[in-house]
């Protein structure tokens, strides 16, 4: 039996450069695509790594909220229904009412694996006239009414503040003291 016959054949450019065939190059991206699926749907049990995630999309709705309120000189509500994990955007008037006709603004609800918890503090005679006691209040001027929204998942809890600067920070805690 010759070497040829057990090396395997590389196709040869007009150049005389060495490449991989299709077939070859099909193969490693099918196999990324394979590793890249697994994962995801590893990380889509878990309950801390979804409250996580959820923490991260509460802020940087939160912050979209903040832009969108300065931008229209409009206040925007923020009801959190901690029984049915549900998240809905109000915009002022008589009455909140909810948002629905926005790409970003929408009802939302948290994963089902997430436990919500929301703490309104503070909450000053002027806030309380215009927004129902489990509204999180952005003014028009981007000023956003104190809260601590927490996000529990199995082992771990996520914790959403403001700082005194009205910086959003998420803190991660210890799911039993959340």
């Amino acid at each position: 039996m010759s070497v040829s016959a057990i090396t395997p054949r590389r196709h040869v450019s007009a150049s005389g450069a060495l490449g991989f065939s299709l077939l070859e190059i099909m193969v490693v991206v099918l196999l990324i695509g394979l590793t890249v699926t697994l994962v995801s749907l590893s990380l889509q049990h878990d309950p801390d790594r979804l409250a996580e995630l959820e923490a991260r999309r509460f802020v940087a709705l939160l912050e979209h909220a903040r832009e969108e309120s300065i931008l229209t000189g409009r206040a925007i509500g923020i009801e959190v229904d901690e029984a049915e994990g549900r998240l809905r955007f109000l915009a002022p008037g008589e009455v909140w009412s909810p948002i629905e006709q926005d790409d970003v603004l929408h009802p939302r609800r948290f994963a089902e694996t997430v436990t919500v918890r929301l703490d309104l503090l503070e909450q000053d005679a002027a806030r309380a006239e215009v927004a129902s006691p489990r509204v999180i209040v952005v003014e028009a001027v981007g000023e956003i009414s104190p809260f601590v929204l927490t996000l529990v998942g199995d082992a771990d809890a996520f914790v959403v503040s403001m700082d005194e600067d009205q910086n959003l920070e998420i803190e991660r805690r210890d799911a039993e003291l959340g």
